[in-house]
């Protein structure tokens, strides 16, 4: 994961706290995650179309939660900056689900 994907997620982590409310985590489903899809990713799970739950949890540009890649690529390496992401999604979603498991 990069630092730029860590500190995207810390945010995206504390947007869903917030706005969604604590558990959220166990709402996604980890087979299914992909963050290329406005469907299959952390937004498009939780709220159905990632358009739809932008503008309930209020933003604008989803790659400072973490939530897409944005526009700063080239495109030819979108697809590999995607699949990092939904990486580095999985695992945070996975140590969440690790810390909440524990007494």
């Amino acid at each position: 994961m990069t630092i730029r994907h860590d500190v995207a997620i810390a945010r995206g982590l504390a947007l869903l706290d917030e706005k969604v409310g604590p558990g959220w985590e166990q709402r996604i489903d980890l087979e299914k995650l992909r963050l290329s899809s406005c469907k299959q990713c952390v937004v498009g799970q939780l709220f159905d179309e990632y358009d739809k739950g932008a503008d309930i949890l209020g933003f604008e540009l989803g790659s400072r939660y973490g939530f897409d890649v944005g526009m700063v690529h080239a495109p030819q390496t979108v697809w590999s900056e995607y699949q990092a992401l939904t990486r580095a999604w999985k695992r945070a979603i996975r140590a969440r689900r690790a810390e909440a498991a524990r007494p």
